[in-house]
């Protein structure tokens, strides 16, 4: 939503959108009518199946360049990967639609359950008319007090991203900025992860440390970071420079 806000880069853009417009298979009459959506573009791909008893489904993957070889991971079970430029057959149930994150995405998930980033003051009716209360107030919430970072490195590259941090009210709020850098290196057991504050006047209320969490299929280490447990895998904790 900021880089929406700052760039008027749409949040849900075509498939064919920026470094993607030169794929010449996104210009089909299939993929212009379809659903298939970026939420940020070259970040995560979108695919629903939205006719009734589809459980199935073709999906395309799309690519930069004749030359581009980048990995989408399935973000559901068995948590497959797929190449740019192919097309495969999907799962679609009944509880999911199809989600995946390309090659090199950066993305920041805090706790499943709702939390807000103050613990005084009135409760706040958002502009669509949802009323959000504080703990004190009797609203079950919590404390945006844990941030997470899902990273998908290839088997080898230099990938850069960044996140922005707010109070999630203001107008016009404080802002932090994390750039991210991560590095994978073929044949090496261990993945580099730097995290670095490019802007810091609003203070999260996590603080300086990050949980980063790879690949459900990537058994790599990062390097350097302390590892704790994420929904009863391997995750580690990453201090933000």
């Amino acid at each position: 939503m900021w880089d929406s806000h700052l760039n008027a880069n749409p949040t849900n853009a075509w498939l064919a959108w920026g470094e993607f417009a030169s794929d010449p298979r996104l210009y089909t009459k299939d993929s212009i009518e379809g659903f298939d959506a970026w939420i940020g573009a070259g970040q995560l791909l979108s695919a629903p199946a939205l006719h009734q008893g589809r459980l199935t489904r073709d999906l395309y993957f799309p690519k930069t360049s004749s030359k581009d070889e980048s990995l989408y991971f399935d973000l559901n079970s068995p948590h497959g990967t797929y190449r740019a430029g192919t097309t495969a057959q999907i799962s679609t149930p009944i509880e999911h639609a199809g989600l995946y994150a390309r090659e090199g995405a950066v993305i920041p998930i805090g706790k499943d359950y709702q939390t807000v980033t103050q613990v005084v003051g009135p409760s706040r009716t958002t502009i669509d008319g949802v009323d959000v209360l504080l703990e004190s107030e009797g609203g079950v919430v919590g404390i945006d007090d844990w941030r997470g970072l899902k990273i998908f490195p290839g088997p080898e590259g230099v990938y850069r991203g960044q996140w922005i941090e707010d109070d999630g009210i203001s107008a016009d709020p404080d802002k932090t900025v994390i750039e991210v850098e991560y590095t994978g290196k073929k044949n090496e057991e261990e993945i580099e992860v730097n995290l670095r504050f490019i802007e810091h006047k609003f203070k999260p209320a996590w603080g300086k440390q990050v949980t980063v969490i790879l690949p459900v299929t990537d058994s790599r280490r990062v390097k350097g970071g302390i590892q704790v447990m994420w929904q009863d895998r391997a995750a580690w904790l990453v201090n933000v420079k």
